[in-house]
């Protein structure tokens, strides 16, 4: 299982929880933005890196990376005006979004752990 294989199926969960919440309507990785594809890949690689991480320092790494790609905080999800409602304080984001980060977290580690103990 490659990283690529890994950020689709944690974008498509993460995209059924979009839907779920009504926020928006999901569509396949491949019609995903690039840099959507470029930010899970990155989180599923720094996770691959750095697998004693807690779930809170892998965001706030997330936020870092955010930041320097000139990314700010806003209320909605922008491309456009590179704005996140996710650039917050681990503790600061509302139980929803802690719980999707959660979701995140636990399903590429175990598939991290998945793919190692097939090797």
């Amino acid at each position: 299982m490659t990283n690529e294989q890994i950020a689709k199926v944690v974008y498509n969960i993460n995209e059924a929880c979009y839907e779920f919440r009504s926020d928006y309507s999901p569509s396949h990785w491949e019609n995903a933005p690039q840099f959507t594809k470029d930010a899970i890949l990155n989180a599923i690689k720094y996770l691959e890196d750095n697998p004693n991480k807690t779930l809170k320092e892998a965001h706030e790494e997330y936020c870092e990376r955010m930041f320097k790609a000139g990314w700010t905080w806003g209320n909605k999800e922008s491309l456009e005006l590179k704005q996140q409602p996710t650039l917050l304080p681990y503790n600061q984001l509302p139980k929803s979004h802690r719980d999707e980060d959660h979701l995140f977290y636990v399903v590429v580690k175990s598939l991290l752990a998945l793919r190692k103990e097939l090797q």
